[in-house]
């Protein structure tokens, strides 16, 4: 797993499962508190286990108590797809391209 910060993004990369479901959720906490909308690029991430979706959405439902946003980018079909079928669009919505910097 490779974890990495600008600003308000936070890029996820390799495999993240149970092992690092701390480290990126106490990161995704420090970034909501900051910047308020936080961008999760999951473009280079391999694969993504349960827990550590369900930390993603948890810390999005969260943020959405206070009024502070998390948007996925770079989300492959197969893990859009996946999101969808847990029910988790709501909690994790997704940009279908890149943003320009």
């Amino acid at each position: 797993m490779h974890v990495a910060t600008s600003g308000s993004t936070l890029s996820l990369a390799g495999r993240i499962d149970g092992r690092s479901n701390a480290e990126v959720r106490a990161l995704l906490h420090a970034l909501i508190a900051q910047y308020g909308h936080v961008v999760v690029d999951v473009s280079d991430l391999d694969s993504i286990d349960a827990p550590a979706l369900r930390m993603l959405a948890a810390a999005s439902a969260t943020g959405d108590g206070h009024g502070h946003h998390l948007t996925l980018r770079g989300c492959h079909p197969s893990l859009r797809r996946v999101i969808a079928f847990a029910g988790l669009r709501r909690l994790l919505p997704s940009e279908r391209t890149a943003l320009p910097a």
